[in-house]
Protein backbone atom coordinates (compact mmCIF):
# COMPACT_ATOMS: atom_id res chain seq x y z
CA UNK A 1 0.00 0.00 0.00
CA UNK A 2 1.94 3.16 -1.26
CA UNK A 3 0.80 5.87 2.01
CA UNK A 4 4.76 6.06 1.79
CA UNK A 5 4.47 8.52 -0.63
CA UNK A 6 2.17 10.83 1.78
CA UNK A 7 3.99 14.22 2.50
CA UNK A 8 1.50 16.46 3.23
CA UNK A 9 -1.39 15.63 5.71
CA UNK A 10 -4.76 18.48 5.57
CA UNK A 11 -7.30 18.66 7.98
CA UNK A 12 -11.01 19.27 8.36
CA UNK A 13 -11.50 21.54 11.78
CA UNK A 14 -14.75 21.05 13.38
CA UNK A 15 -15.49 17.48 14.50
CA UNK A 16 -12.31 16.66 13.86
CA UNK A 17 -9.52 19.05 15.38
CA UNK A 18 -12.01 21.86 16.78
CA UNK A 19 -14.55 20.46 19.60
CA UNK A 20 -18.14 21.62 18.29
CA UNK A 21 -21.02 22.44 20.41
CA UNK A 22 -23.87 19.60 21.02
CA UNK A 23 -25.50 21.05 17.73
CA UNK A 24 -23.47 22.72 14.80
CA UNK A 25 -25.12 26.36 13.78
CA UNK A 26 -26.70 25.23 10.50
CA UNK A 27 -28.83 23.10 12.87
CA UNK A 28 -29.52 25.85 15.46
CA UNK A 29 -30.36 28.55 12.70
CA UNK A 30 -32.79 26.03 11.34
CA UNK A 31 -34.35 25.37 14.48
CA UNK A 32 -34.32 29.02 15.32
CA UNK A 33 -36.40 29.92 11.58
CA UNK A 34 -38.46 27.18 11.66
CA UNK A 35 -37.21 25.11 8.48
CA UNK A 36 -35.83 21.39 7.70
CA UNK A 37 -32.47 21.24 8.82
CA UNK A 38 -31.14 19.60 5.06
CA UNK A 39 -33.11 22.97 3.68
CA UNK A 40 -31.22 25.27 6.01
CA UNK A 41 -27.69 23.34 5.59
CA UNK A 42 -28.28 23.78 1.37
CA UNK A 43 -29.08 27.32 1.60
CA UNK A 44 -26.03 28.04 3.88
CA UNK A 45 -23.63 26.08 0.99
CA UNK A 46 -25.11 27.99 -1.86
CA UNK A 47 -23.86 31.53 -0.51
CA UNK A 48 -22.84 32.14 3.45
CA UNK A 49 -20.42 29.19 3.22
CA UNK A 50 -18.74 31.01 -0.07
CA UNK A 51 -17.29 34.59 1.77
CA UNK A 52 -16.93 36.16 4.52
CA UNK A 53 -19.74 38.40 5.59
CA UNK A 54 -20.66 40.48 9.08
CA UNK A 55 -23.26 38.87 11.07
CA UNK A 56 -25.99 41.35 10.71
CA UNK A 57 -25.47 40.71 7.35
CA UNK A 58 -26.17 37.32 7.67
CA UNK A 59 -29.02 37.23 10.10
CA UNK A 60 -31.14 40.18 8.12
CA UNK A 61 -30.76 38.20 4.83
CA UNK A 62 -31.60 34.44 6.28
CA UNK A 63 -34.21 35.32 8.33
CA UNK A 64 -35.72 37.25 5.29
CA UNK A 65 -35.03 34.36 2.60
CA UNK A 66 -37.15 32.23 5.09
CA UNK A 67 -40.04 34.36 5.78
CA UNK A 68 -38.60 35.76 9.28
CA UNK A 69 -37.47 38.86 8.87
CA UNK A 70 -38.42 39.49 12.70
CA UNK A 71 -36.25 37.13 13.89
CA UNK A 72 -33.23 38.84 12.66
CA UNK A 73 -31.86 39.89 15.87
CA UNK A 74 -32.00 36.27 17.37
CA UNK A 75 -30.45 35.24 14.61
CA UNK A 76 -27.39 37.95 14.85
CA UNK A 77 -27.20 36.99 18.60
CA UNK A 78 -26.73 33.02 17.52
CA UNK A 79 -24.30 34.08 14.84
CA UNK A 80 -22.14 36.33 17.42
CA UNK A 81 -22.03 33.66 19.60
CA UNK A 82 -20.85 31.70 17.69
CA UNK A 83 -18.08 33.73 16.53
CA UNK A 84 -16.74 34.57 20.30
CA UNK A 85 -16.37 30.89 20.34
CA UNK A 86 -15.31 30.24 17.06
CA UNK A 87 -12.77 32.77 18.25
CA UNK A 88 -11.39 30.56 21.32
CA UNK A 89 -11.78 26.95 19.79
CA UNK A 90 -11.50 24.45 22.38
CA UNK A 91 -9.30 21.41 20.38
CA UNK A 92 -9.85 17.53 20.87
CA UNK A 93 -7.45 16.46 23.90
CA UNK A 94 -5.38 14.24 20.80
CA UNK A 95 -4.85 17.21 18.67
CA UNK A 96 -2.39 19.55 19.45
CA UNK A 97 0.26 16.36 20.06
CA UNK A 98 -0.87 14.37 17.20
CA UNK A 99 -0.27 17.81 14.82
CA UNK A 100 2.86 18.15 16.23
CA UNK A 101 4.13 14.97 16.13
CA UNK A 102 3.64 15.06 12.54
CA UNK A 103 5.45 18.17 11.84
CA UNK A 104 8.16 16.63 13.35
CA UNK A 105 8.46 13.94 11.37
CA UNK A 106 8.43 15.85 8.96
CA UNK A 107 4.88 16.35 7.44
CA UNK A 108 3.54 19.47 6.16
CA UNK A 109 -0.19 20.35 7.54
CA UNK A 110 -2.84 22.15 6.18
CA UNK A 111 -6.72 22.86 7.41
CA UNK A 112 -9.44 22.57 4.82
CA UNK A 113 -12.91 23.59 6.31
CA UNK A 114 -16.48 24.95 5.76
CA UNK A 115 -17.18 27.83 7.72
CA UNK A 116 -20.18 30.30 7.81
CA UNK A 117 -19.17 33.58 6.99
CA UNK A 118 -20.16 35.62 9.73
CA UNK A 119 -17.97 32.85 11.73
CA UNK A 120 -14.01 32.27 11.07
CA UNK A 121 -11.34 31.55 13.64
CA UNK A 122 -8.40 34.18 13.68
CA UNK A 123 -5.02 32.15 12.35
CA UNK A 124 -2.89 34.49 13.92
CA UNK A 125 -3.65 33.97 17.64
CA UNK A 126 -4.88 29.89 17.91
CA UNK A 127 -1.98 28.33 18.00
CA UNK A 128 -3.16 25.00 16.26
CA UNK A 129 -3.76 27.00 13.23
CA UNK A 130 -0.44 28.24 13.10
CA UNK A 131 1.41 24.94 12.86
CA UNK A 132 -0.33 24.94 9.37
CA UNK A 133 1.21 25.92 5.92
CA UNK A 134 -1.94 26.24 4.54
CA UNK A 135 -5.66 27.50 5.99
CA UNK A 136 -8.19 27.28 3.14
CA UNK A 137 -11.75 27.94 4.57
CA UNK A 138 -14.67 28.06 2.11
CA UNK A 139 -15.84 31.23 2.96
CA UNK A 140 -12.43 32.85 1.46
CA UNK A 141 -11.95 30.09 -1.44
CA UNK A 142 -15.38 29.87 -2.69
CA UNK A 143 -15.54 26.34 -2.17
CA UNK A 144 -17.30 23.86 0.07
CA UNK A 145 -16.37 20.26 0.52
CA UNK A 146 -16.69 17.87 -1.22
CA UNK A 147 -15.95 20.13 -4.49
CA UNK A 148 -13.53 19.22 -6.33
CA UNK A 149 -12.27 23.21 -6.08
CA UNK A 150 -11.99 23.14 -2.57
CA UNK A 151 -9.54 20.60 -2.71
CA UNK A 152 -7.51 21.92 -5.49
CA UNK A 153 -7.50 25.08 -3.48
CA UNK A 154 -4.99 23.49 -0.99
CA UNK A 155 -2.85 21.64 -3.83
CA UNK A 156 -2.33 24.83 -5.35
CA UNK A 157 -1.36 26.29 -2.12
CA UNK A 158 0.78 23.82 -1.24
CA UNK A 159 2.33 22.73 -4.15
CA UNK A 160 2.11 19.25 -3.52
CA UNK A 161 0.66 16.53 -6.26
CA UNK A 162 -2.94 14.68 -5.06
CA UNK A 163 -0.49 11.43 -4.78
CA UNK A 164 1.03 12.93 -1.84
CA UNK A 165 -1.92 14.45 -0.24
CA UNK A 166 -3.79 12.66 2.74
CA UNK A 167 -7.57 14.37 4.02
CA UNK A 168 -8.72 13.95 7.00
CA UNK A 169 -12.38 14.65 8.39
CA UNK A 170 -15.37 13.05 10.57
CA UNK A 171 -17.78 13.70 7.59
CA UNK A 172 -17.80 10.86 5.04
CA UNK A 173 -19.86 11.89 2.78
CA UNK A 174 -18.11 15.54 2.52
CA UNK A 175 -14.78 14.94 3.85
CA UNK A 176 -13.69 11.15 2.20
CA UNK A 177 -15.72 11.09 -0.28
CA UNK A 178 -14.53 14.27 -1.15
CA UNK A 179 -11.13 13.62 -1.05
CA UNK A 180 -11.55 10.78 -2.57
CA UNK A 181 -12.95 11.85 -5.82
CA UNK A 182 -10.49 14.56 -5.81
CA UNK A 183 -7.77 11.70 -6.31
CA UNK A 184 -5.97 12.30 -2.75
CA UNK A 185 -6.30 9.83 0.33
CA UNK A 186 -8.58 9.47 2.98
CA UNK A 187 -8.63 9.06 6.64
CA UNK A 188 -12.08 8.58 8.30
CA UNK A 189 -12.30 10.38 12.41
CA UNK A 190 -15.16 7.87 13.69
CA UNK A 191 -15.36 9.66 16.83
CA UNK A 192 -18.14 8.30 19.44
CA UNK A 193 -21.15 10.20 17.76
CA UNK A 194 -19.62 9.75 14.60
CA UNK A 195 -21.50 7.15 12.17
CA UNK A 196 -19.88 4.47 10.41
CA UNK A 197 -19.48 4.75 6.41
CA UNK A 198 -22.18 3.69 4.41
CA UNK A 199 -22.56 -0.29 3.93
CA UNK A 200 -22.90 -0.25 0.50
CA UNK A 201 -20.15 2.80 -0.30
CA UNK A 202 -17.82 2.19 -3.18
CA UNK A 203 -14.49 3.38 -2.64
CA UNK A 204 -11.04 1.83 -3.29
CA UNK A 205 -10.50 0.74 0.16
CA UNK A 206 -6.22 0.82 -0.19
CA UNK A 207 -6.84 4.96 -0.38
CA UNK A 208 -8.68 5.26 2.84
CA UNK A 209 -8.35 4.20 6.30
CA UNK A 210 -10.73 5.07 9.25
CA UNK A 211 -9.20 6.15 13.21
CA UNK A 212 -11.35 6.73 16.44
CA UNK A 213 -8.73 9.51 17.23
CA UNK A 214 -5.89 11.52 15.77
CA UNK A 215 -3.25 9.40 17.08
CA UNK A 216 -3.69 6.71 15.50
CA UNK A 217 -2.62 9.00 12.22
CA UNK A 218 0.97 8.14 13.85
CA UNK A 219 0.61 4.39 13.47
CA UNK A 220 -0.20 5.08 9.67
CA UNK A 221 1.59 7.70 8.95
CA UNK A 222 5.67 6.85 10.56
CA UNK A 223 7.78 9.91 8.88
CA UNK A 224 8.08 11.29 5.38
CA UNK A 225 10.83 9.19 3.25
CA UNK A 226 14.64 10.61 4.19
CA UNK A 227 13.05 12.58 7.67
CA UNK A 228 15.26 9.87 9.96
CA UNK A 229 12.41 10.54 12.82
CA UNK A 230 12.05 7.44 14.71
CA UNK A 231 8.11 6.89 14.88
CA UNK A 232 8.42 4.39 18.25
CA UNK A 233 8.81 7.28 20.18
CA UNK A 234 6.41 9.71 19.42
CA UNK A 235 2.90 7.44 19.80
CA UNK A 236 -0.33 9.68 20.71
CA UNK A 237 -3.05 7.97 22.71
Amino acid sequence: MPWDEVTAVCLDLGGTVIREGRRSATRELAELLGVPFVEMRDYLARGAKRRRMAPHELAARVAADHGRPQRAAAVERLLRRRLAAARHPVPYADAPPALAALRRRGYRLAFLSDVLGPITPRRHSDVLLRLADTVALSCDTGWVKPERQAFAAVERAMSVPVERLVHVGDSWDVDVVGALAAGWRAVYVRRDTATGPPIDAEVDEDRWREVRHLGELLDLLPSVPGNGVRAESERVS
